[in-house]
């Protein structure tokens, strides 16, 4: 259920789930209300984004949608990157995958991977970009009002002939994340070829 939800947020961008996995949490560091589960949380991601250098950073919620208060940069989404580059690359993976079914029977039980049922939640992903170059390494879409298009993701580049290298994307306040991130892409290919 933990990944469920944590796959219908990454690769679907399933607020819901995101919300969801937020309350999870903050109900697990012990909040007995929604509202209480929501600040932990945050109190928590502040914390943890302290702990890896996003001096500029500050949760209300677990989605990412427009409050405020709610902020980041893109240096800090860098910072962020790379941590849960070096740290966990699970979800790396996880955002690398096209579409995510989510599925229960009945009694509970898990049919087997990728099985759509009439309870199946399937969803694509939200990253064109991924289909269209398959050495993207994950990333993660988003978009609001105030923030505009986004996407930060990872790419190999060759640093010379015998090293690759991994470039962080982080795409901010675009019209047009994806145009924005095939010029990068090329350039990038340009540049280290």
């Amino acid at each position: 259920m933990r990944d469920d939800a944590i796959r219908l947020a990454l690769i679907g961008s399933a607020n819901d789930a995101a919300g969801a996995r937020a309350e999870a949490l903050g109900r697990k560091w012990g909040a007995r209300t929604f509202d209480d589960a929501l600040t932990i949380f945050a109190q928590h991601a502040d914390k943890k984004a302290r702990e890896i250098g996003m001096q500029n950073s500050h949760f209300i919620n677990g989605t990412g949608l427009d409050e405020n208060g709610h902020d980041t940069t893109a240096r800090d989404l860098f910072l962020l990157i790379d941590y849960l580059w070096k740290r966990h690359h699970k979800l790396w993976r996880m955002t690398q995958e096209r579409r995510v079914v989510v599925a229960t029977r009945p009694d509970g039980s898990r049919p087997p991977a990728d099985t759509i049922s009439p309870t199946s939640i399937v969803m694509s992903s939200t990253n064109k970009l991924l289909d269209e170059f398959p050495a993207i390494l994950g990333g993660k879409t988003g978009w609001t009002d105030e923030a505009g298009e986004t996407i930060g993701f990872l790419y190999p580049v060759r640093k010379d002939p015998a090293t690759l290298g991994i470039a962080a994307i982080v795409i901010l306040g675009s019209q047009d994340r994806f145009e924005d991130g095939r010029k990068i892409i090329r350039w990038l290919e340009e540049a280290f070829p």
